[in-house]
C-alpha cells in the first residue's frame, strides 16, 4: 500500500495528515486478513496488552498439556479477554463495555419458548385435521396394551426391552476392562507383547459368546419389543417448535459458564484453538522473526562492533606475558602431615595410657600430656601449611591459564586479530545496507522510478514469498510490515517507524506514506 500527499504551508494540517496515515496502516492490516461476506472484521486499535503467563497455566514451554483438563482460571482468562462485544466498525479505537455473555443472555430471555400444539389444544374433536388424527393415533398405539403381554403398554415393553440389551452391552465393556486388568495384574506377562498375547487368547475364546449374547439382545428388542414401530409413532408424538429449543439453550448457556474469582459475574466459557495459542504467540513474541532493521540499529551495532574493535586492538598489541613455571606437587608437605599424624596418634595413645595408670607420677602425667598437646598443635599447622600450598598452587595455575589465554588474543595472528577483521567486515556490510536504507526513505532513484511508474499506471511488484520464508520452526502467523516515511524539504530531516510507530516531522512540505505486507492467503494494495 502507497500513498502521497503534497500540499502548502497554508493548508497543511498534521492531525488529520496523521489520521490519513493511521487509516492507511490500518487498511493494510485488513487487508492482510481478509474477512468473507458473512463475517465482520475489525481492528482495534490500540490494541489489548496480553499477559501471556494468564493463558498458559495447563502448558508446558512446548505447548503440551500438563493437566488432563484445562485449568479453571485459564476458562477464565480466555472468557473475560473474549466477552468484550466488538463494535461494528472497520476500526475500533478501545474497548465498547459491552459484555457478549450478558448481551446474549438478555436476548435469549427475551424469547418465549413454545410447545407442539397438535392434539394438545384441539377446538373440534370431531373434526380432526390430518396431523391432529396423526397424533392422536400415534399416543393411543403407543398406549395401549401389547397384544402378546396385556399388562404392559408398547412403550414400557420397548423399555424394558431396551434396558437388557443395555445391561447385556454394559457387562460386556466390563468383562474387556476386567480382563485386560487382569493380564496387566498377572506377573507372568513382563512385557507388552506377552500382555497383548493374553489379551488376545481371551478375547479369541469369549469374543463370539459376548457377541451371541448382544446379537440377540438386540434382536428380541426389534422383535418383542417392536424398536422400529415405536421409534416411528413416537417421532410423530415428539414434535417441538423452534421456540422449544430456546428453553434447551437457555439451559445449555447456562451450564457452559465459568464464575469469576469472587463469585460476582459469570461468563461463557470459549474454546481457542490451538488450545496452546498462548505458548505460541510468546514463542513467536521472544523469537523475534519477521523484525526490520532500522538505521537506528545499524547505527547502534556499527558503534558497539568499533568499540570491540578499539578493546581488541589493545589486546593485540599487548606484549606477551612471561609464564612462570607451574608450583611443583605438594608430596613434601604431604609427608610432613604424614609424619605429624603418626607421632600425633603416637603421644595419644601415650597420654590415654599414662592417665590411666593410677601409680604413675603426676609430672610424668603432666609431661605425657604437654607433649599430646604439642603433637597435636604440629599436626594442626602442618595440615594448614599444605591447605595454603594448594590454595596457591590452584591460583598459579588460574593465573597460568588466563596468561595463556591472554597470549592466544595477541599477535597479528592470534584470536584478536581475526576477531578485529571479522568485525571490520561485519560493520562494512552494515554500512552499506544502512546506506541502501536510507536511500530507500528518502525515495532516491529508485523512488523516482516508482513516481514516475505509478503516474504511468505500471502495477506494484507482487509481495516477495521469500521475505518471510520460514526457518527453523512452523509459523502459524501472519507477517504484516507498515512503513511510515515522512520528509521536509526545509530541513531534508527523515523519520522511520516500523509496525505500530508513526514517524512526522510537523512542518510544511510533502508527505507520503507506505505500508506493504505478505500473507499466504491475500495480497492487496491501495
Amino acid at each position: 500500500m502507497s500513498g502521497d500527499g503534497k500540499g502548502t504551508g497554508d493548508d497543511f494540517d498534521p492531525v488529520k495528515r496523521t489520521a490519513e496515515i493511521s487509516w492507511k496502516i490500518r487498511e493494510a492490516l485488513r487487508a492482510a486478513l481478509p474477512a468473507p461476506r458473512e463475517q465482520f472484521f475489525t481492528v482495534m486499535v490500540p490494541g489489548k496488552v496480553v499477559n501471556f503467563a494468564d493463558y498458559s497455566e495447563g502448558f508446558d514451554q512446548d505447548g503440551n498439556p500438563t493437566a488432563p483438563i484445562l485449568p479453571t482460571v485459564t476458562e477464565l482468562n480466555q472468557a473475560i479477554l473474549c466477552d468484550d462485544m466488538p463494535a461494528l466498525a472497520p476500526v475500533q479505537l478501545g474497548p465498547t463495555g459491552r459484555s457478549v455473555s450478558r448481551s446474549y443472555d438478555a436476548a435469549i430471555s427475551k424469547l418465549v419458548p413454545a410447545g407442539t400444539t397438535i392434539g394438545v389444544d384441539v377446538k373440534d374433536a370431531n373434526n380432526l385435521t390430518e396431523e391432529e388424527a396423526r397424533y392422536q393415533k400415534a399416543m393411543e398405539w403407543l398406549t395401549w396394551g401389547d397384544p402378546e403381554n396385556k399388562n404392559k403398554t408398547r412403550v414400557e415393553l420397548y423399555t424394558e426391552k431396551q434396558r437388557h440389551y443395555t445391561k447385556i452391552v454394559e457387562e460386556k465393556t466390563k468383562a474387556y476392562n476386567d480382563a485386560l486388568q487382569l493380564v496387566k495384574d498377572d506377573p507372568r506377562n513382563t512385557s507388552l507383547p506377552l500382555q497383548r498375547a493374553a489379551y488376545d487368547t481371551w478375547v479369541s475364546e469369549n469374543a463370539r459368546s459376548y457377541r451371541n449374547l448382544m446379537q440377540g439382545a438386540y434382536m428380541d428388542w426389534v422383535v418383542t419389543g417392536k424398536k422400529e414401530e415405536v421409534e416411528y409413532w413416537f417421532s410423530i408424538v415428539d414434535r417441538d417448535s423452534a421456540m422449544a429449543r430456546v428453553e434447551a439453550s437457555k439451559a445449555a448457556m447456562r451450564s457452559a459458564v465459568v464464575q469469576d474469582t469472587d463469585g460476582s459475574v459469570e461468563f461463557n466459557k470459549v474454546r481457542l484453538e490451538p488450545s496452546d495459542w498462548a505458548v505460541k504467540a510468546k514463542r513467536k513474541a521472544l523469537s523475534g522473526k519477521n523484525q526490520t532493521r532500522t538505521v537506528e540499529w545499524y547505527t547502534w551495532e556499527i558503534t558497539r562492533l568499533e568499540k570491540m574493535n578499539g578493546m581488541l586492538t589493545a589486546l593485540k598489541n599487548k606484549r606477551p606475558i612471561d609464564i612462570p613455571q607451574a608450583p611443583g606437587p605438594a608430596s613434601d608437605q604431604q609427608k610432613k602431615v604424614s609424619e605429624a599424624m603418626s607421632t600425633f596418634i603416637e603421644k595419644r595413645d601415650e597420654y590415654r595410657a599414662a592417665s590411666a595408670n593410677k601409680e604413675l607420677p603426676e609430672d610424668k602425667k603432666e609431661q605425657a600430656y604437654k607433649d599430646y598437646k604439642d603433637a597435636r598443635k604440629t599436626l594442626t599447622d602442618e595440615e594448614t601449611k599444605l591447605g595454603q600450598f594448594n590454595i596457591q598452587g590452584i591460583n598459579a595455575r588460574s593465573t597460568m591459564a588466563q596468561d595463556q589465554m591472554y597470549n592466544k588474543l595477541g599477535g597479528d595472528e592470534g584470536l584478536a586479530a581475526t576477531e578485529i577483521e571479522s568485525n571490520k567486515r561485519r560493520i562494512a556490510d552494515y554500512e552499506k545496507l544502512r546506506e541502501a536504507l536510507l536511500s530507500q526513505q528518502g525515495g532516491g532513484t529508485s523512488g523516482l522510478v516508482n513516481e514516475i511508474g505509478d503516474d504511468a499506471g505500471v502495477p506494484k511488484p507482487q509481495p516477495d514469498p521469500e521475505v518471510n520464508r520460514m526457518n527453523d520452526d512452523e509459523d502459524y502467523f501472519t507477517a504484516i510490515s507498515v512503513e511510515v516515511e515522512s520528509s521536509s524539504s526545509t530541513d531534508k530531516s527523515k523519520s522511520h517507524a516500523t509496525s505500530s510507530s508513526f514517524g512526522s516531522s510537523v512542518g510544511w512540505g510533502w508527505w507520503s506514506a507506505s505500508a506493504n505486507y505478505s500473507s499466504s492467503n491475500a495480497s492487496s494494495e491501495t
